[in-house]
């Protein structure tokens, strides 16, 4: 892992506890999920990872990474959707299901059945492109 990244993994310190209020497909295969904050350790959060930062000569959208983006009680989380697992246990979020993130400390994020309180399933936090995501998302105009 290069050290930019394994940084902004480091100091995620974020803990939160949302139910899924929307789903949202981009173009790029993200889902865009939105969460109603349930319980959270920061009202505002939104970590950038900037891999070509250093360079200095790039500075679209595509150049800054998310996971994340906390903003009073509603929260985007960026899922790649791309690899086969991913696909297995992101298409099982669905409205009103529960997501974990990091409460445990171990940088993850879990998903669980709202009605049984079952676990889906969970993977390590990931980031992915910004582009248009908060344009297009719940968080749009906050």
């Amino acid at each position: 892992m290069d050290s930019g990244k394994g940084k902004f993994i480091d100091e995620f310190d974020l803990k939160l506890k949302g139910e899924v209020v929307s789903i949202k497909e981009n173009k790029y295969n993200n889902y865009l999920v939105c969460l109603k904050v349930i319980e959270s350790n920061k009202k505002e959060y939104f970590p950038l990872f900037e891999p070509f930062k250093k360079e200095g000569n790039r500075k679209s959208n595509l150049d800054k990474r998310f996971f994340i983006k906390v903003q009073d009680s509603l929260a985007l989380i960026i899922l790649y959707n791309g690899e086969a697992g991913q696909k297995i246990l992101h298409n099982k979020i669905r409205e009103k299901s529960i997501l974990e993130i990091n409460m445990d400390g171990e940088k993850t994020y879990d998903i669980y059945d709202q009605k049984t309180g079952e676990l889906i399933g969970g993977r390590k936090i990931s980031t992915s492109p910004l582009r248009n995501s908060i344009e297009i998302s719940c968080l749009n105009g906050k």
